[in-house]
């Protein structure tokens, strides 16, 4: 039957494989009438047969051929898992028909007839679940973390090179709160298998960008849920159990840095007096005390080869900067527009003569620029950041505000103006009030040409790079524009014929 099957397709020399899929078709294709069992048996012999030689199971993919128990229809592998008859994996307890969304059947007895080592390694490569498992998706928007992991990276383009990973156990909310310890170590067991990594999820737009990352899915729910068993039978949080209270079967050699993830005997080192040292330790080195805590729960490897790191960094300076603040104009056409209007109608810069020139026209601009400036500059953490060097302002005043100096970006402009200052900290703005060597007419240039919100500055010798928020880098290139108008116009009509 199935050879004049194919030759009717056409099909000349009738291959083990062409002969396979003809039985697929034929017997489990939509509407095919099902084989009974025989003959059902008889094609599961060909099919091992075939991927014991092959190792090919894509000739199965998506195709109902699985008998499945208290059911006599065929079933696609994703739908079947190995019950208790096959394996002592534990599933039985999550496919019981009482969590929405598992709802897997469990594969035929009626295979005892086969080979059990070949029919095992078969129906696994065909996708029938053999252990619970944790799964990679995308950071969904209930992540309580979301906001933190996808901002603070511009309008930076969204490429496949980038990252958006999270983890979770589909209905793992559901499986804890059935409060079984065997459940538990089936939890336990598929994160073990897994490793840490599924502890955090990270994003970033793409390759050019250092990640952010946050607890995943997963280890937010492991890490508030009481699920882990302990020798006195109960469940307990992570944070609430020790090594020596862990449950039978439960070891944590191997499992230390997911543990320690989800605050894995946090408890015990908050109360102990060995903690308390540290963290005294810590304080008196300035250093903050939960940087203690998290050492201490290090393996000596790790504490090892963690030190050497931080003295290398600590070398080349290479530790990360604060957030830059970010800051983008929701009308950026009609905000240039009238900050155009502004520059021309500023007031002119005015002098009064003595024995020197001075400037008393600035003190208004000057006034306004702090509020402009402190606002545009402190970023979600209520730091305010240096436009050169990048770093948070050395200190507060006595009312809490950060001190820093508002000097102007374009001196030779000849309007007062709140918007030509920067925000720079007392070194950077000594740097750039006497060991600036870029000019006014450079700047000008580069506030035309870039295409970020920044530019490379040569302060005391060092090639600096100044940024900005976009709404101030947007009014100071319309300003740019102006003053370059103006400076054409008049060098058309000469300097007062």
């Amino acid at each position: 039957m199935p050879e004049q099957f194919l030759r009717g397709q056409g099909v000349k020399e009738i291959g083990e494989r062409d002969y396979l899929l003809a039985i697929l078709r034929a017997n489990y294709a939509p509407g095919a009438r099902a084989p009974n069992v025989e003959h059902h048996l008889q094609h599961m012999r060909r099919f091992l047969r075939w991927h014991t030689e092959h190792s090919d199971d894509m000739l199965f993919a998506g195709v109902a051929f699985l008998r499945v128990e208290r059911d006599d229809g065929y079933h696609t592998p994703s739908t079947v898992y190995l019950g208790q008859h096959y394996a002592t994996n534990g599933l039985s307890l999550i496919y019981d028909g009482t969590i929405k969304g598992r709802d897997r059947r469990s594969l035929w007895r009626g295979y005892d007839r086969l080979k059990r080592t070949d029919l095992l390694a078969f129906v696994k490569r065909t996708g029938v679940e053999d252990a619970l498992a944790v799964y990679r998706t995308d950071i969904p928007r209930g992540h309580p973390n979301r906001h933190e992991l996808t901002q603070g990276f511009g309008s930076a383009r969204v490429t496949d090179s980038g990252q958006n990973t999270d983890y979770t156990i589909p209905q793992l909310s559901d499986l804890v709160a059935r409060s079984n310890p065997e459940i538990s170590k089936l939890i336990w067991r598929a994160i073990a298998t897994t490793g840490a990594h599924v502890m955090q999820a990270s994003y970033a737009p793409n390759q050019t960008y250092e990640p952010h990352r946050a607890p995943s899915t997963l280890a937010l729910c492991l890490r508030d849920a009481e699920w882990i068993p302990a020798l006195d039978g109960s469940l307990r949080r992570p944070c609430a159990i020790t090594v020596p209270e862990l449950g039978a079967g439960l070891s944590i050699t191997g499992n230390e840095a997911w543990l320690h993830a989800i605050g894995f005997a946090a408890d015990h080192r908050r109360r102990s007096e060995q903690h308390q040292t540290r963290r005294r330790a810590a304080q008196l080195m300035g250093l903050p005390e939960e940087l203690a805590d998290q050492l201490a729960t290090l393996p000596p490897d790790a504490l090892k080869a963690f030190g050497s790191e931080m003295l290398r960094r600590v070398a080349s300076g290479a530790f990360t900067a604060p957030e830059f603040p970010e800051r983008e104009s929701s009308n950026p056409e009609r905000r240039a527009a009238r900050m155009a209007e502004r520059t021309r109608a500023a007031p002119s810069k005015s002098y009064e003569v003595h024995d020197r020139s001075v400037r008393i026209s600035d003190k208004e601009a000057r006034r306004q620029a702090r509020p402009y400036l402190t606002d545009l500059y402190t970023n979600s953490a209520d730091e305010m950041i240096c436009q050169a060097c990048h770093q948070e302002m050395p200190f507060r005043l006595g009312d809490g505000s950060p001190y820093f100096e508002a000097p102007e970006l374009l001196a030779d402009a000849s309007s007062e103006l709140v918007e030509n200052h920067l925000a720079l900290c007392p070194t950077c703005s000594a740097k750039w009030r006497f060991a600036r060597t870029t000019t006014d007419a450079e700047l000008l240039e580069k506030l035309r040409d870039a295409k970020a919100p920044e530019m490379n500055v040569s302060l005391a010798g060092e090639e600096t790079v100044l940024r900005f928020v976009q709404v101030h880098f947007d009014d100071l290139r319309t300003i740019a524009e102006i003053i370059s108008d103006h400076t054409a116009s008049f060098a058309e009509t000469g300097s007062g014929d």
